[in-house]
């Protein structure tokens, strides 16, 4: 995913990294001088970050070079296979949750074994464990993570304090009640009061997104402790957790009275940024869109546990893996690759990007340093271990686009929740039973 990253000045950036720049570790690479390919997909702002890290690895590695190819993602997914089949595949490729299942369980990537591991230096314990486990199949390591986004909670600052809210909320019961204090209709009424009008409402809690609701939602089902698919890995969205989590988001619109109804992720954004609404639980790219705003006084925060059994958001996240290789391909090429994972996911590269591109820390080292400190997700940083991500299933796509469409049939009123689950996962499972005939 191409976010929009964070606007930092050379020198923020230069003090936020020079600290831990000075505990990287030796190359593990001593072999002959070899060039590695790196395909990825951060092809705007972010595209210079990623080649000044290249440039930087250069540099420290002499019998190493790196040659940068930004792709769009999609073009990446679409060659990828016939590049391997074909043994002309990039030495490493930046791999997306949303499609790494599909190519683990194709045999696009070779696994990255123990032996490697060690010879690398690359250590699990380093990363958050949600990241880790999702870099594998079938108990199999083939990514080392190396970016994640995840959805936080933006709050007016000023709308709370007038709205009389004094702490952010943490839980549930919590969240409803603070985004009924900010919802006001036109003449003052809040929800509950005798005469409020729910249809027109000046000041609300929060936007209830038709579109970008899909990933609210699953944060919701896996704080309920549900998920998309069940151990099988057959489509299971119609549960009980999952019917719970999407009536909770039809009641913060027809209960709760804390949503505008038939909301997009755009005008929830434009109403966050004109001061209509306390909450915006979004993107934390977002951020940008955020910054600069006269009169406009924000902060972030972990997105508070809405569902009813643990804390849980959506995450997304980037791994750098090996793709597979003709059999004559040169073992120097792959410690090589190897090292370049372990230096790009090194604390002092990976709080330079994460300060620089608008990512979330991938290591709860970087996370906890007084240099992250600094960052208004700091406190966001310290709940990323809740983070729930979509992927591992090699038919991702044939479950989640269903589950998309029912999402949307259900907030634009159209289905009510368990019949729209139930419909979605009916088509999921007719889609899944076809992609398993050519994934095994």
């Amino acid at each position: 995913m191409n976010k929009p990253r964070l606007t930092l000045t050379i020198t923020t950036i230069a003090a936020l990294t020079a600290p831990l720049a000075l505990a990287q570790s030796a190359s593990t690479y001593t072999g002959p001088k070899v060039e590695l390919t790196y395909v990825h997909g951060f092809t705007a702002s972010d595209r210079t970050i990623k080649e000044e890290l290249i440039k930087r690895f250069n540099a420290s590695h002499p019998n190493i070079v790196v040659k940068g190819q930004a792709v769009p993602w999609p073009t990446t997914w679409q060659q990828l296979p016939s590049l391997v089949s074909a043994g002309r595949a990039p030495d490493v490729v930046a791999v997306t949750e949303d499609v790494m299942g599909n190519f683990m369980a194709r045999g696009m990537f070779v696994e990255i074994t123990p032996s490697d591991l060690s010879k690398a230096k690359i250590k699990s314990s380093d990363f958050y464990k949600n990241l880790w486990t999702s870099s594998t199949y079938k108990g199999k390591l083939y990514g080392v993570p190396f970016s994640q986004i995840s959805f936080v909670m933006f709050y007016n600052k000023d709308l709370l304090k007038k709205s009389g809210v004094t702490s952010l909320p943490t839980n549930r019961q919590q969240f409803i009640q603070a985004a009924q204090k900010c919802t006001t209709d036109k003449t003052g009424k809040r929800p509950g009061d005798a005469g409020f009008n729910a249809k027109s409402l000046n000041t609300y809690g929060v936007n209830v997104a038709v579109g970008q609701g899909n990933l609210m939602a699953y944060g919701i089902l896996r704080g309920n402790g549900g998920d998309l698919v069940n151990a099988s890995q057959d489509p299971a969205f119609d549960s009980p957790e999952a019917q719970e989590a999407l009536q909770f988001m039809v009641d913060l619109v027809q209960k709760y009275n804390v949503s505008k109804p038939n909301m997009t992720a755009e005008s929830g954004i434009a109403d966050f940024r004109a001061g209509k609404a306390c909450f915006n639980i979004e993107g934390a790219w977002l951020n940008t869109q955020y910054q600069g705003i006269k009169d406009f006084e924000y902060g972030v925060a972990p997105v508070p546990q809405l569902g009813t059994k643990r804390p849980a958001f959506w995450t997304a996240f980037q791994s750098l893996m090996l793709p597979r290789q003709k059999p004559n391909y040169d073992n120097n090429k792959r410690l090589a690759a190897l090292e370049f994972a372990r230096w790009m996911t090194e604390p002092a590269q990976s709080l330079y990007w994460t300060a620089t591109s608008g990512a979330l820390p991938i290591r709860a080292d970087v996370s906890k340093s007084t240099e992250y400190e600094k960052s208004q997700f700091a406190g966001v940083a310290a709940e990323l271990e809740h983070g729930y991500i979509p992927t591992g299933v090699p038919w991702l796509p044939q479950v989640m686009t269903p589950w998309y469409q029912s999402i949307d049939s259900i907030l634009l009123g159209k289905k009510n929740v368990k019949d729209a689950l139930n419909a979605g996962v009916t088509e999921a499972r007719k889609q899944v039973q076809q992609a398993r005939q050519t994934i095994r």
